[in-house]
């Protein structure tokens, strides 16, 4: 088992459980049906804290198991699929170098040693039969719904393929196929939420991925893919885009208060080749369960913006959430996006738990030499005291350039119509002092200075 750790996994200081999901041994294709494939992934979990993990069948003491599939193309790391959540139902306590099993044995308790690895097969995560909504699991707490809701699998014909995508990582073929992802990469993550591990405030450390071998799979249903590398433990996919790519900056923000967890923003600029450039965003909800509704980046409105964008990842299944694309728009010294507010819809599409959202925009100026603070608004209403937005740093377009301050003192005023008047009647391509492009330094120019008067952006 190849397995790259983040942190040590035995470090408690204290009595208490710690969940990590170890490794991620199998992604299993299930097949497809109306262009929608089906998959699932195989979870190792380890408890690397000093006290046992519950992890009783009945109740809402054990663990729930999400997985999630991405994509890496043209320098992008987007969430293509989902999964709904699988309920741990007992926990074998073997050594499966995740720890220090000290009493490892093949019978399935319902409580997990400290040290100890349990392994769930990609086939048993897929077993629709287990799996219930996201929707149900307040992620902050680890708090679910019991008894949960089941999955609507077909009872009559097994394998049915209307019903062979039901839950599982659902996954669109335009995401999936190799010819159509010309030089893409493939990742999945799983999750583990449990209340004693939130309770712990040890809930940070419950994603890990691994890269997948899409590139020659057959897509011949029942089968597995290749892995690619080992499983990136305790690492979201996010983190793991920044650990591929230095050019992108990766924020990690906690949330304050009721409702609270871990959110990451990452950003990336992208030059065109044309003048222009591209800036790319993500925000990554671990667990909070207040969950993300906006966001805006600081823009000038002197800068030309064009091509706003916006990415999700389709709940499916039933799930209650609205699918609606977030509209974007460039005012007040922002590019900002949002969706409909908790009040005028509790189950708009907000970045929930679990869940990477995209934005992006074309800008005419190349990212400005220091990052900016963008604006995430929270979703849920928070307790009281708590507050509504939260901020991370990002890459955004540098400011626009002052070119009528033509003697460079930061101000536009009276110093620059000196600097025309002593150009005046030249003419060419190129020169400073014509503010208006016609080649010729003018009257129209000193115009261009008299409407640009005043201190520089």
């Amino acid at each position: 088992m190849s397995v790259v750790a983040s942190a040590s996994v035995m470090g408690a200081a204290s009595a208490q459980p710690d969940v990590w999901v170890c490794s991620l041994p199998t992604t299993f294709y299930w097949g497809q049906t109306s262009g929608v494939h089906a998959f699932s992934v195989g979870t190792t979990s380890a408890n690397a804290g000093n006290v046992d993990l519950n992890w009783l069948q009945n109740g809402t003491q054990h663990p729930v198991i999400g997985q999630n599939m991405y994509r890496l193309k043209d320098g992008v790391m987007e969430q293509i699929g989902m999964s709904w959540l699988k309920h741990g139902f007992c926990a074998l306590q073997q050594n499966l170098g995740c720890g220090v099993c000290s009493n490892p044995t093949g019978k399935c308790l319902s409580i997990l040693r400290p040290g100890c690895s349990d392994p769930y097969l990609a086939t048993l995560n897929g077993a629709q039969s287990g799996l219930g909504p996201r929707s149900e699991v307040n992620p902050t707490t680890g708090d679910f719904a019991w008894p949960f809701t089941v999955a609507d699998e077909d009872p009559v014909t097994p394998g049915n393929q209307t019903f062979i995508k039901t839950a599982r990582l659902q996954v669109l073929q335009a995401d999936i196929l190799p010819g159509l992802n010309p030089g893409a990469r493939w990742f999945v993550e799983g999750q583990y939420v449990h209340p004693q591990d939130a309770g712990a405030d040890n809930d940070d450390n419950n994603v890990s991925y691994r890269e997948i071998g899409v590139v020659g799979f057959s897509f011949i249903p029942n089968q597995p893919l290749a892995n690619i590398g080992g499983t990136v433990g305790m690492k979201s996919v996010i983190e793991g885009w920044a650990d591929i790519d230095p050019s992108v900056l990766l924020t990690p923000v906690d949330v304050p208060g009721t409702g609270g967890g871990r959110v990451f923003v990452a950003s990336k600029a992208f030059d065109n080749g044309d003048g222009t450039w591209r800036y790319e965003y993500a925000v990554y909800n671990m667990n909070a369960d207040r969950a993300i509704g906006s966001l805006d980046v600081p823009v000038s409105d002197a800068r030309a913006v064009s091509l706003i964008g916006f990415h999700d990842v389709p709940y499916h299944s039933g799930e209650p959430y609205d699918g609606t694309d977030w509209p974007g728009s460039h005012a007040a010294g922002a590019v900002a996006w949002s969706t409909a507010d908790f009040a005028t819809n509790a189950n708009a599409n907000a970045v929930r738990w679990g869940t990477m959202y995209n934005f992006r925009f074309t800008a005419d100026a190349p990212p400005a030499a220091s990052p900016a603070s963008a604006t995430l608004g929270l979703f849920k209403p928070g307790g009281a005291g708590d507050p509504a937005t939260v901020s991370a740093d990002v890459i955004v377009p540098g400011a626009a350039p002052c070119v009528a301050d033509l003697n460079g003192d930061g101000v536009v005023n009276g110093g620059d119509i000196t600097n025309i008047l002593n150009a005046f009647g030249a003419t060419g391509p190129g020169l400073a002092e014509d503010l208006n492009g016609d080649q010729t330094v003018n009257g129209a120019d000193i115009t261009s200075v008299l409407n640009a008067f005043g201190a520089c952006p």
